[in-house]
């Protein structure tokens, strides 16, 4: 009964169309007629219930009605006394309580009018409002997720720094790139290191195209990805632990479902592969593939006659992957995935917060390291001591914490327009905080005076990580104080992480 109910409905829909000749509205005969080409699957020219219902089921069909793009009044504008219904009403629903019931069922709908721009009483180009709702909230969902449940190891500041896994000059062994065997061929993945046994997850919806031994003792297992924003590709989880495999060939596995382990490397009498600082390096081996060279494995991810990197052509760097899965995961605060103009961008309330926390508070004026008279979060009241001067009349004596967060806000645009000043690429605003941080530190003027070349060049290059690492340096010689700030400043630059502990 429902089927045959729809298939009216339609043919109802199509004859309405046929008298109705403006173009600028969504009841125009080609589009319906197309959609009924399509259900009539048996070529008839006429619909039964079986076509009715294997349409209305087809995830294709849903896609291509919910998502018309169309210019009308609508169902939630007009209501049952509305040009476009009086058709309908006149020559399809002639019997006195359907007519009634149908009226005002459509004239429940209206709520279009109380909206601008449709207020305006003319057709708008809209979409399906439920959809555009749904469109929103795929948006607003983490497509991509990181493949650890714990930041690796190999993070800035963690135990094996020294082989950051997002490194892009291929200068430790975790990076993509690296070379191996003695330079003949190149890191295919990137490592990320952790301790014993961590969790690995799948980052995305997806379904398990391989499951088998790889280097070492270890397992991988290879999965065909699919986001629900329209990507699809390969990731290869490897190295790891054979018995923590969750997971089974031909499964269809969700986001964040449970794959297997971190594994480490064997050798065959038994002993670890990598160890470094004296304890064994448990990883994950993360290989990406666009699938340019197919959404299979019909061709097979290794290649060893494809040098340097002895896989498939389609092989790529997955670090955008990564960095993504990352900021989704570790960093749950809005953030932006399009580096914005520096000139549009001014310090984040974090950012802030992350600068005075460094300078301290100090609400009578005293003389800083350099001897200089100085109160609030470090501003500079004149480059003497203060015994030399006589203090600003609304500085004197002890300031409220009112009063020094006003001179900081006033500070603060000084060393924010001396970043824009000396950078001309785009940056995310935690790149843009860490920098504006290291001026307030060492002075609006440190990029102007070129005191710092090799961060401003690598940075207007876009070596983003190589420009992060130049933070490290600016220490006045190893300062235990600079050396920490320079940390955390780095820790925002890179990883978006605003650590006030000090």
């Amino acid at each position: 009964m429902a089927e045959e109910c729809v298939k009216i409905l339609l043919r109802h829909l199509l004859a309405v169309a046929k008298q109705d000749r403006r173009i600028d509205h969504a009841l125009v005969p080609v589009r319906y007629e197309r959609i009924l080409r399509k259900l009539d699957r048996d070529g008839y020219g006429q619909l039964n219930a079986q076509e009715v219902r294997l349409g209305l089921y087809n995830p294709e069909m849903i896609n291509v009605v919910t998502r018309f793009i169309v210019k009308h009044s609508s169902e939630w504008y007009e209501d049952s006394q509305g040009g476009p219904w009086e058709s309908f009403f006149t020559n399809v629903v002639k019997n006195r309580t359907a007519n009634k019931f149908w009226r005002q069922y459509l004239d429940d709908q209206v709520w279009m009018k109380a909206v601008g721009p449709f207020s305006r009483g003319k057709p708008v180009w809209h979409m399906h409002p439920v959809v555009f709702l749904d469109a929103l909230k795929c948006e607003n969902e983490k497509q991509i997720i990181f493949p650890l449940t714990v930041k690796p190891e190999n993070n800035p500041g963690n135990k094996w720094s020294h082989y950051y896994w997002r490194d892009i000059h291929q200068r430790n062994m975790a990076a993509f790139g690296a070379n191996r065997s003695g330079s003949r061929r190149k890191h295919a993945a990137r490592d990320l290191y952790t301790n014993p046994h961590e969790k690995v997850v799948a980052i995305c919806d997806g379904i398990v195209l391989d499951v088998r031994s790889f280097y070492s003792r270890t397992h991988q297992v290879t999965v065909k990805h699919s986001t629900k924003d329209g990507r699809n590709f390969i990731i290869r989880y490897g190295e790891l632990d054979p018995n923590s495999i969750k997971v089974e060939i031909n499964e269809k596995i969700k986001q964040n479902q449970h794959i297997g382990n971190t594994g480490r490397l064997i050798n065959n009498d038994g002993s670890p592969v990598l160890k470094l600082n004296g304890s064994t390096v448990f990883m994950l081996h993360f290989e990406y593939y666009t699938g340019d060279d197919g959404l299979n494995i019909n061709h097979s991810l290794t290649n060893r006659d494809n040098l340097p990197f002895i896989r498939r052509s389609d092989l790529s760097d997955p670090l955008n992957i990564l960095d993504e899965g990352y900021r989704n995961t570790f960093q749950n605060d809005n953030y932006s995935d399009t580096r914005l103009n520096v000139n549009g961008l001014f310090t984040s309330e974090k950012g802030k917060n992350f600068i005075k926390s460094w300078e301290a508070l100090e609400l009578e004026a005293y003389n800083d390291a350099n001897g200089f008279c100085t109160i609030g979060y470090g501003h500079l009241i004149q480059k003497k001591s203060c015994e030399d001067i006589n203090l600003p009349v609304d500085l004197e004596g002890k300031i409220t914490q009112q009063k020094a967060d006003e001179v900081f806000g006033n500070d603060l645009p000084r060393f924010e327009n001396a970043v824009k000043k000396a950078i001309s690429v785009n940056l995310y605003q935690n790149e843009f905080d860490a920098l504006v941080s290291l001026l307030f530190n060492c002075g609006e003027n440190f990029f102007a005076q070129n005191r710092a070349p090799n961060l401003v060049n690598l940075l207007n290059n876009q070596d983003y990580v190589s420009a992060a690492e130049e933070f490290l340096d600016i220490t006045s010689g190893g300062i235990s104080g600079l050396v920490n700030r320079r940390r955390a400043e780095y820790d925002i630059f890179l990883n978006k992480i605003y650590n006030s502990d000090h």
